[in-house]
């Protein structure tokens, strides 16, 4: 998903590019036009894709509590006398 996003991130940048390219040509008005709506839909499409991602991957990643870090340093300082 991740790639994805990246992907749809990368060719949605080129494609604003190459519109506005053909908008500052002045040729081709309908294709510019075509162009940015894409750019820009795929542009949208690539945020929900990062955006999703790193809400699965911090999901995946398990919270630290305070309250076991300082239990088990106390557990170890016991264990050690």
């Amino acid at each position: 998903m991740l790639v994805t996003g990246y992907w749809l991130l990368v060719t949605g940048y080129w494609l604003l590019v190459a519109g506005c390219w053909l908008l500052d040509s002045g040729f081709w008005i309908l294709d510019a036009d075509c162009l940015l709506l894409t750019a820009y839909c795929l542009l949208l499409t690539a945020y929900w894709f990062l955006v999703s991602s790193f809400k699965f991957l911090n999901a995946q990643r398990p919270i630290p509590n305070i309250t076991n870090i300082i239990i088990s340093r106390d557990l170890l300082f016991l264990d050690s006398n």
